[in-house]
């Protein structure tokens, strides 16, 4: 921060003051804003980390919300288009379509029979009747158009002339020119409208009997306010006698009709190229013209010369109409014979609409009942081998059945064996248990018997060496002895007993032996 230089008219003890308390505040100032600073530094660099990880959680095909969002976005999508569907479905369902036909049918009936009323009998209203149509018929055909991607139609030169005729009914009655413009443009370029677009009488079908009602009321209008003396409009003729030239007739409807070109060329071609090339399905004249009606005779020029070509086609049409209406304007039998022409060209349309209708509805129901029929025997075909596949089916179930009660049966039999055989394998089992157990007696005996010989056989053992020992005594009483006699015999008498007690030792010997050879062969 700059330095602050101040003036002080005071004493020297106030400014030191003054001086020290201000380098106080800017201290204080100085620390506050690098606080402050500091500070926003710190919390701009958490929000953009706290911000990229959020997009980077968002962006991130794993995350839980992003799925969640996208899948409810996608569900909603799903439900909107289904209900979409549906509406549509029930516009277009037959029933519905068949009630409204019904409404315009009626409708328009009471229309045509009202309107010829007024006509003849009091045309004094004729024009309030128009006027309450041409509001109504436009709201509608401005959201049926808009709907369909045909609203350029609406800029038409036929929509321009009721804008002019609906000023002079309401606004400027006095003028005989504008009176003049509008009966050659309703009696010229509009009602030849007629034959020109094809309008027919089709009672039940809306924009048949609205196209109809553009083309032919103005018409109308015009020949009762020019032969009927109706009251309000008296400046009429130009002329004292009502007749006209042909530049009287052409000048001032070819002005506006220049006007009206150029403006429609301008929205078409300037101001809108882009949104109707980019949208195809948008229509205006020249496309429905080079689609249907001008498709033979624009093919014979380039693509680039269609607009010029369309657009001198209806100059040259318009001129020609326009120079018709002088007839008209002159004289009243001519003007009647052009607008029942024009009526009668649209009833003949709506007949051979009707008939070619009726041509194809009947084709349409025939090719049904052809269809039906087809539909019946292929149904009864299927039925008749749906009847044999079931009674194929039947019959293998039964086989089945049949099978699966053999099945069972062989499984009870393989179970009465199992069990039979296992039976038999207890019993098996029980008597060589049986047996081992008494083997095992036997063996017990055995033992018992082996373990008393051998106490028997320790004690002749002990025996034979105490006999032992008594002979080494008595051999060595007898070395010395001297009589040599006493000794022979006692030797005798020695050995005798000696050989007595060998042959019992001897005995002994083997009635142990017999003994054990018996125990072993147990």
């Amino acid at each position: 921060m700059e330095d602050w230089d101040f003036d002080f008219q005071t004493d020297e003890i106030q400014t030191d003051i003054l001086a020290n308390s201000l380098q106080d505040y800017r201290k204080d100032l100085q620390t506050f804003f690098v606080n402050t600073f500091d500070k926003i530094e710190i919390t701009s660099g958490i929000k953009k980390k706290i911000k990229d990880k959020v997009l980077d959680f968002f962006k991130d095909p794993k995350s839980n919300i992003s799925l969640k969002t996208k899948a409810y976005i996608q569900k909603q999508k799903t439900i909107l288009r289904n209900i979409l569907k549906k509406q549509q479905q029930r516009i277009t369902q037959p029933i519905f379509v068949r009630f409204v036909d019904k409404i315009v049918f009626a409708v328009s009936v009471f229309c045509f029979l009202i309107s010829e009323f007024l006509f003849f009998q009091n045309p004094n209203i004729f024009h309030l009747w128009y006027t309450g149509w041409i509001f109504f018929l436009m709201f509608i055909r401005y959201i049926l158009y808009k709907r369909a991607k045909f609203q350029y139609f609406m800029l038409d030169f036929c929509y321009f002339t009721h804008i002019l005729l609906i000023f002079f009914l309401y606004f400027y009655r006095d003028s005989p020119f504008l009176f003049l413009l509008i009966f050659t443009l309703s009696n010229g370029p509009v009602l030849g409208g007629i034959p020109l677009w094809r309008n027919s009488l089709v009672f039940h079908d809306l924009d048949k009997m609205t196209s109809l009602f553009l083309h032919s009321f103005p018409g109308l209008v015009t020949y009762i306010i020019r032969w009927k003396n109706i009251k309000g409009f008296d400046a009429i003729c130009i002329n004292e006698d009502c007749k006209l030239s042909f530049f009287q007739v052409l000048t001032l409807p070819l002005i506006i009709y220049s006007v009206w070109q150029i403006l429609y060329l301008l929205k078409t071609e300037f101001t809108d190229r882009r949104k109707l090339a980019a949208d195809p399905d948008i229509q205006t004249s020249l496309r429905w013209l080079g689609r249907t009606m001008g498709k033979n005779l624009l093919r014979k020029f380039p693509k680039s010369l269609h607009l010029t070509v369309f657009v001198s086609i209806q100059l040259f049409y318009s001129i020609f109409t326009i120079l018709i209406t002088k007839l008209f304007y002159e004289y009243q039998s001519i003007h009647l014979f052009g607008l029942l022409s024009c009526l009668s060209i649209s009833v003949w349309n709506g007949g051979s609409y009707y008939i070619d209708y009726l041509k194809r509805k009947i084709e349409d129901a025939m090719r049904q009942n052809e269809k039906n029929e087809k539909n019946e025997s292929n149904e009864n075909q299927n039925q008749n081998q749906n009847q044999n596949q079931n009674q194929n089916q039947n019959q293998n179930q039964n086989q089945n059945q049949n099978q699966n009660q053999n099945q069972n049966q062989n499984e009870n039999q393989n179970e009465n064996q199992n069990q039979n055989q296992k039976e038999i394998e207890k019993e098996i089992k029980k008597e060589i248990e049986d047996q081992i157990e008494d083997q095992i007696e036997k063996i017990e005996k055995i033992e018992k018997i082996e373990n008393e010989n051998e106490k028997e056989l320790n004690e002749i053992i002990q025996n034979l060496k105490n006999i032992e020992k008594n002979t080494q005594e008595t051999d060595s009483n007898n070395s010395k002895d001297s009589n040599n006699s006493n000794n022979s015999k006692d030797l005798n008498n020695s050995n005798d007993s000696n050989d007595s007690n060998d042959s019992k030792d001897l005995n002994d010997s083997k009635d142990l032996n017999d003994s054990k050879d018996s125990n072993d062969s147990n």
